[in-house]
């Protein structure tokens, strides 16, 4: 009979090695005031742009170079559901915020689709907008 405890230590201290990464996170968000909605969309458009980065570099590459397709089945659906919530809550500030389709909310509405896109658009729109 196996022991279901033999590995619970190594666990333990897995968890506790993303402390770093959860402090860097923690960083991140700080900066970015949650309260507000295009706050919200900020923290929705790292965590989106994060999960498309992964995605593109990591898992799909895995699938197909290493047969290895799990990276898909997990990071995709979690990268779908970012996805989405992304866009009909960058459709909400829009409307919120009164943007122009023409002068911006496509170009938010873009970034989405392309790897890095939401940090530019987070770099060089949001943040400004957040601030005021």
């Amino acid at each position: 009979m196996e022991n279901s405890n033999a590995g619970f230590g190594s666990n333990i201290q897995e968890i506790s090695s993303f402390r770093g990464l959860f402090d860097a996170l923690a960083f991140i968000f700080a900066a970015m005031n949650i309260k507000t909605a295009i706050g919200q969309l900020r923290i929705l458009g790292f965590l989106e742009g994060t999960s498309l980065i992964l995605l593109m570099l990591i898992a799909v590459p895995l699938k197909w170079f290493a047969a290895w397709p799990t990276g898909v089945k997990v990071i995709g659906p979690i990268h779908g559901v970012l996805f989405l919530l992304f866009i009909v809550s960058a459709l909400y500030v829009s409307i919120e915020h009164k943007w122009s389709f023409w002068r911006l909310t496509w170009k938010v509405l873009l970034a989405c689709m392309i790897p890095f896109g939401t940090f530019y658009v987070d770099r060089k729109f949001l943040s400004a907008l957040d601030k005021k």
